[in-house]
Formats: C-alpha cells, structure tokens, sequence
C-alpha cells in the first residue's frame, strides 16, 4: 500500500469473533489477528489489530496497545473499497448513550493523558506529567463500589542505579537498588532492608530517632540518646558494658 493521498480509508462496523496471535512474514514475529463479523453481512478472518498509534516528534507508540474481548464492537478499515483485504481493526467502545458520553469526556485532566481500562473498573491512567495514577474499584459494602486511587511518581538513579517509588497520596517513598530496599514514611521513619554479601541486616528506625538494627551477629537497639542494647551470640551488652557485670 503506496503512502499517498490517493488512499481513501472507508470503514464498516463488526464483532470480534476470535482473537489470536500468528506470524505472517517473519515466524520469530507473532502479530495480533482477529476474526470479524462485518455488519450487515459478511466476515473478515486475520484482520490485524491496531491501537494506538505512533508520535511524530518522538517516533515512539503513544496510546493504548492491548487485547480486546470476544464480541467487543470494532471498527474495520478498507482503502479504495477494497473489502476483499481489509487494513486493520480498530476497537470501539460500545453500549453507547448520552450517560456515557458525559464520562467518557470528563476522563482525562489534560488531553495528552492516557487511561488504560479493565473491564472490571480498574484503570492506569499516565499523566503528561510523567505521573502515574491506579485505580482499583472495591465493592466496600454490598452494591457500593468506590474507586481507590494510588499516585505514584518513579524515578530512577542510573549512577546508582536506584528506582525511586513515591506514593504522593502519602508522602511515601521506596527506593530500590541491586543491595537495599528503603521506605520512608511521611514522619521520616525508615526501613532500611540490606542484602549485600558479607553486610545484611535490617534497619529500623523511628521518628525520634530511636533505631532496631538486626544482622547475623545479633540485635543491636540505640535510643535517640546513643544510649544501647546490644544482643549478640552468649552475650547482652548495655552501653558497652556486659550485662553480667552490671549485676
């Protein structure tokens, strides 16, 4: 197909019957296929699927690029007519009224934001900002579902190479590395989970500072005075002194 003016799209409307994954060219290279009933009449048999599309600025796919289910409405599109070998299918939403119309306008907060829905009301939305929003939807009581939501910013450290996890609900951050895994919470009282050969341990301190510090050889508590109990193998230590001792 020539990249021209020439080319005139003309569309039908269908069902997906099957949905299915085959390699037409390359064997290594599985596309995604469908077959469709075509209204009024007829049928379409390994249409490929398209979503999304692709950025001219950035050349990379922007939009949503998943499966749709069996029966869901599709758009098929021909050029020149041509229904014989249709181009593609693209999916539809569909038990369309005036209600959902209403909502699926007041979707987005900015028109370059992504939703990506499940069926069951969960959604991912991809903000512009580069943040990222989960939505689960809970039946709390019998009949009453409510969307809970989780904001979440990630960053990541190459020199470090750290991933950065921040819940901006909650002002909780997770930082990920290859040896440590550290959370902080919005009054700066940390986890601190290390697992680098020779040196874990597990950190717990508080916001007054008062710290748990656990490892192979023991226990170790430290108050926000520096003052410690040291627990290790035969022994407790307080202050530096042996328990024993003390007594």
């Amino acid at each position: 197909m020539q990249n021209s003016l020439e080319n005139i799209y003309e569309a039908r409307i269908g069902r997906i019957m099957k949905v299915y994954q085959i390699s037409k060219n390359d064997p290594n290279d599985k596309r995604i296929f469908c077959d469709i009933e075509i209204f009024p009449a007829g049928q379409a048999n390994d249409v490929p699927l398209y979503g999304g599309g692709i950025d001219f600025t950035t050349k990379f796919p922007h939009g949503i690029f998943c499966l749709p289910r069996e029966n869901q409405m599709i758009l098929i599109l021909f050029v020149n007519a041509n229904f014989e070998n249709p181009v593609a299918c693209i999916p539809l939403p569909y038990n369309y009224d005036a209600e959902f119309k209403d909502k699926f306008y007041s979707l987005l907060e900015d028109i370059d934001d992504i939703n990506i829905f499940h069926f069951t009301g969960s959604r991912i939305i991809i903000r512009k900002t580069g943040k990222f929003e989960i939505q689960k939807r809970i039946e709390e009581t019998p009949g009453n579902f409510v969307n809970h939501s989780i904001q979440l910013e990630i960053k990541y450290e190459s020199s470090q190479s750290k991933k950065i996890f921040t819940d901006l609900q909650n002002n909780i951050i997770i930082t990920l590395s290859k040896d440590e895994v550290k959370v902080i919470d919005t009054k700066s009282q940390s986890i601190i989970i290390t697992s680098k050969d020779g040196e874990e341990k597990i950190v717990i301190t508080d916001k007054w500072n008062n710290k748990v510090e656990m490892k192979d050889t023991g226990v170790k508590i430290t108050d926000k005075n520096s003052n410690t109990i040291d627990m290790v193998t035969g022994e407790v230590k307080i202050n530096g002194t042996n328990l024993e001792v003390l007594i």
